[in-house]
């Protein structure tokens, strides 16, 4: 199954699964939990980036949102963080705004990170 391919295959094989998910027509809700599962738990960045990638297509759904919001919050690679920020903005989350604080406030998180969550505040306040 996908779900399995998706926890024990190199990170080349995780991405096409991730892609397979996001092209099936019939998404239910335990698709959609195991790519937020491979966003917030894969080892590889370029894998939780597709499943990113992926999860934007279902954006309009308020608990997709949620989960976005919640990851942004556990991500510490630049560009899966830069690349939530960028999603949130877009669909206007304004739940978004207090993990934005947070990730400002981390001495650990990247100067354009920093910035990029700055500018995302002042667009959603």
């Amino acid at each position: 199954t996908l779900k399995s391919t998706l926890q024990k295959h190199s990170a080349s094989e995780r991405i096409m699964a991730v892609n397979q998910i996001e092209a099936t027509d019939q998404l239910n809700d335990e698709l959609i939990n195991t790519l937020i599962s491979t966003l917030n738990s894969d080892e590889s960045p370029n894998v939780r980036y597709a499943a990113l990638q992926a999860l934007t297509k279902f954006i309009d759904n308020a608990s997709v949102r949620a989960e976005l919001v919640k990851s942004l919050e556990s991500q510490s690679d630049p560009l899966i963080q830069i690349s939530l920020i960028t999603i949130l903005v877009q669909a206007e989350e304004r739940s978004a705004i207090a993990p934005l604080k947070d990730i400002i406030e981390q001495e650990d998180t990247s100067p354009e990170v920093k910035q990029q969550a700055e500018v995302a505040i002042q667009v959603l306040t």
